[in-house]
């Protein structure tokens, strides 16, 4: 998934483990598996894990991250990077994610519906307030797969959403109120109306610094499948590089199928860019489809058996020289001394002589001693050792042991002698030989100082002499009484101590080799009675010829070579790797000789194998050999890979709220009624005239009676004066004159009396309803 580009990346961990900085630069290969070519940190041809081997994956429905193989070719540096390798006959991945089995995970969405309420004055729209109503509220839940390759850090493969809601939908209701109050005023309501009732807040995901409000609600099936009839708006085809990172985005619209948003991904490239708020605006209706790509690589496997046979070079051999020197050691014999002493003291209890429990024994016969030809202390003159024999006087407070062995100290000079040599000259085997002669020696000595009756004799410059009383048992009963050193020499047995100083000259195939071996022996012998001992000094030079018969020093001249190549079922892991331009990598194998084979001259006689040493003695007529060198190596031929799939799909949501508006028109809150005042007046006037149309008379009947009042009314809304209102009110008047028609009237004037005659013709009535202005009643 993450292999399409040879980037540059802040510290960001990827899905192959690896950690680089942030995305600015790539060099995309046309099967998406990253290449770069240059200098490069990596120390091995192949990396996996913190290995030099690649990891092999027989399953692909969950592959760690881990898994990643980086091959890197061995002559420039050319890398090719894989999610996954898969085994022999795996089968290969059809999505980069599937949704099957239980879940991973589930990612969650919160959502709330904020409406904004408006109230307006009906009359001119105009605003009265505003207020934010929280409606309902909600999650989104969708469940998500990691599986398949790099699950680990792949991104999330969404399946079918779910929504739950808590609170009241928005509706014409939402924040209605049968009043409000704003401008000091009261407002009481008319009507309403909704906007984008459905419109919800969501909570803004990450896209790289790209905050947006988005949701997957709706866009997956049950299957997870992506539901692409709900792909509008402008869809963005984004390459998830890792878990929540992002890579380069393509914009395709119109997208149909997975199959399609791959072609169309593909076909983008070339102007792909960084999916940054820099180069994207999304807007409500959008669709953004996030894909995931996974890398991996099958291989073709074969093994490779080589084939060559050589002619070696011609060479001649010298004769072999030995040489041996040797020297003889001087042979001790047992001899007889008389002693004409009548006194003899054996060891007391304590077993040590010259104490004060020695036991003085009466007259012997005589006194059996062990000297040589030349005296009684011994010096030999050999070169290799020497060794002295102790006086009488030394043994003071002796063991019999003790005088035993000084008797026979020749044989541990040289046992001592013979020590020295195994340790300077180096040879642990002899010296464990030595040491174990020595111990039986030691052995032999005890256990015979126990039978012997051995004492000393005083002299008369107060000395002592010590000897063997021959009137002992053993000395009279055993037949080989001066064989002592013969049984000496049969526990010691026959040894050699060696040391060899070599040197190799080495001519082509045949090396030269000059052993020169100092050796000390000593061997036992049975020709006398007495027994007697060789001793030899020998240096013994010689000249050994090996024919070196190693592949490299057989390929003198190359005759043939035969290739042959088989099946190979098992993947070559590890070995040289060489990366080809369009992403195919082959490794191979360090070569594994199978076989060397060498023949004698031109001979099927076969002599040696692999990397053998043949020794070339003096009836050897060969003067050069054949070869066949048998070579085998397993080759892998990678072809890279990759599956890409829209793995989930996000609606870009609206950033608008629901706005529900109400519609209020002023309310008259309180009515203060101001002075009444008429309005109207009326009069009723009586005339009482002649026919001939004098005057005689007129009397008021009614004046100036209120036909009509008016009252001024303030109206407040809330404490706020709204206006006035004029409120007329009708009073109704009546009059009636009838009692005010005399029967005669006298003129004033002129003193005639007038008879009542009726009413003026054109005169009201004499009673009626008293309108504005002056009625006037006329009677004649």
């Amino acid at each position: 998934m993450f292999h399409n580009k040879q980037e540059k990346f802040s510290l960001r961990k990827y899905k192959d483990g690896r950690t680089d900085s942030k995305l600015i630069g790539a060099t995309i290969l046309a099967t998406g598996v990253a290449l770069s070519v240059g200098a490069s940190p990596v120390f091995a041809a192949v990396l996996s894990n913190g290995t030099d081997t690649a990891t092999v994956v027989s399953d692909t429905s969950k592959v760690a991250s881990t898994s990643a193989t980086t091959f890197t070719d061995d002559k420039n540096s050319k890398t090719v990077i894989v999610d996954a390798v898969l085994g022999k006959d795996v089968a290969e991945p059809t999505k980069a994610n599937q949704n099957t089995g239980d879940v991973d995970g589930n990612d969650t969405v919160n959502f709330k519906t904020e409406a904004t309420v408006n109230y307006k004055l009906e009359s001119d729209k105009s605003l009265l307030k505003t207020e934010t109503v929280e409606g309902e509220k909600g999650t989104v839940t969708t469940p998500y797969d990691k599986k398949g390759i790099a699950y680990d850090t792949d991104g999330k493969d969404y399946r079918e959403s779910t929504v739950a809601k808590t609170g009241a939908e928005v509706t014409a209701e939402t924040g209605k109120k049968d009043t409000v109050e704003a401008n000091n005023k009261v407002y009481e309501y008319v009507r309403s109306e909704v906007e984008g009732a459905d419109k919800a807040t969501y909570e803004k995901t990450s896209f790289n610094n790209i905050e947006a409000r988005v949701s997957p609600e709706g866009m997956h099936n049950k299957l997870g499948e992506i539901d692409y009839t709900k792909t509008t708006g402008k869809v963005y085809l984004v390459e998830e590089i890792a878990d929540g990172q992002y890579g380069k985005f393509v914009e395709a619209n119109g997208v149909t199928s997975d199959e399609d948003a791959v072609t169309k991904w593909k076909a983008g490239q070339a102007d792909a860019k960084d999916f940054r708020k820099e180069n994207v605006t999304l807007q409500e209706g959008d669709t953004v489809l996030v894909m995931d790509k996974d890398t991996y690589a099958v291989g073709d496997n074969k093994k490779v058996t080589t084939t060559k046979k050589y002619h070696s070079p011609s060479f001649e051999v010298e004769n072999l020289t030995y040489a041996l020197t040797k020297f003889e050691a001087s042979t001790y014999l047992l001899d007889e001394k008389e002693n004409v002493s009548s006194e003899f003291y054996r060891a007391g209890a304590d077993g040590v002589f010259g104490t004060a429990d020695d036991e003085k024994v009466g007259g012997i016969d005589r006194l059996y001693k062990l000297n040589d030809s030349e005296g009684d202390n011994i010096e030999y003159g050999q070169d290799y050792f020497k060794g002295k024999k102790k006086g009488d006087s030394e043994l003071k407070n002796a063991r019999p042991a003790d005088i035993l062995k000084n008797d026979y100290h020749f044989y541990y000079e040289l046992l001592k002698y013979a020590e020295e040599k195994a340790r300077d000259f180096g040879d642990e085997a002899g010296l464990a030989k030595v040491i174990a002669a020595k111990e039986g020696l030691d052995n032999f000595i005890e256990e015979k100082s126990k039978n012997i009756d051995i004492g000393y004799i005083k002299k008369g410059d107060n000395s002592v002499e010590y000897g063997y009383n021959l009137g002992n048992s053993f000395f009279d009963n055993d037949p080989e009484r001066k064989s002592y050193k013969k049984d000496i020499e049969n526990i010691i047995g026959d040894f050699t101590i060696k040391k060899e100083n070599t040197t190799k000259e080495v001519d082509g195939i045949i090396e030269k080799t000059r052993i020169s071996t100092r050796v000390f022996t000593f061997l036992t012998s049975d020709s006398s009675d007495n027994g007697s001992a060789e001793y030899f000094n020998n240096e013994e030079i010689k000249l050994q010829y090996v024919a070196i018969v190693t592949k490299e020093n057989m390929t003198g001249e190359l005759i043939e070579t035969l290739v042959r190549n088989q099946e190979f079922n098992e993947l070559t892991k590890k070995g040289t790797v060489t990366v080809e331009e369009d992403g195919t990598v082959t490794v191979v194998s360090p070569e594994e000789s199978v076989e060397v084979k060498v023949y004698k001259g031109n001979t099927d006689e076969e002599i040696k194998g692999t990397n053998e040493r043949y020794t070339i003695t003096d009836n050897d007529d060969i003067n050069f050999f054949s070869t066949k060198d048998i070579t085998t190596h397993n080759e892998t031929t990678y072809t890279t890979k990759e599956v890409m799939t829209p793995i989930r799909a996000y609606k870009v949501m609206s950033e608008a709220k629901p706005v529900v508006t109400h519609y209020y028109r002023e309310k008259i809150t309180k009515e203060e009624a101001g002075e009444v005042t008429a309005s109207k007046q009326g009069s009723v006037v009586i005339k009482y005239v002649t026919a001939d149309g004098k005057q005689l008379k007129s009397e008021i009947d009614k004046e100036n009676v209120t036909l009509e009042t008016k009252t001024i009314v303030s109206l407040y809304s809330g404490e706020t004066k709204v206006g006035e209102r004029t409120d007329v009110a009708t009073v109704e008047q009546n009059y009636d004159t009838t009692d005010k028609q005399y029967p005669t009237l006298v003129d004033a004037e002129t003193g005639y009396t007038y008879e009542y005659v009726g009413l003026k013709q054109g005169s009201p009535a004499a009673s009626g309803k008293v309108v504005e202005g002056t009625t006037e009643v006329v009677y004649e």
